[in-house]
């Protein structure tokens, strides 16, 4: 007779916080060994934990810290050409310089 694996709930409990720190929970070594995705589900809720061995404090784990996207200016490549050449068309074939660039590549 197969019997299911029994799931353990994590006894999370909350510590004294403010309110700009957000929420802590402490677990225990044991819990976090036998239940590691509860506690990475609170972490992903933005909630600190502190992970205890024998009541003692002995790591912390923060949620990543939100940062903004960096914006970059991209340079106008366009525009930047039709400074230097103006509006004349380039008698260049650059299929012709990359082939020929290709074919110098693959000569022994």
């Amino acid at each position: 007779m197969a019997t299911e694996p029994t799931t353990r709930r994590i006894k999370a409990k909350p510590t004294s916080a403010t309110k700009s720190e957000g929420k802590i929970v402490s677990v225990t070594v044991g819990e976090l060994r036998s239940n590691f995705k509860a506690v990475e589900a609170k972490l992903g809720k933005g909630m600190k934990v502190q992970i205890t061995r024998r009541g003692a404090v002995i790591a912390e784990m923060l949620p990543p810290a939100t940062q903004p996207a960096i914006q970059y200016d991209r340079p106008d490549f366009k525009a930047r050409l039709r400074r230097i050449w103006g509006d004349t068309p380039l008698d260049i074939d650059t299929t012709a310089i990359v082939s020929e660039g290709r074919s110098r590549d693959l000569l022994p």
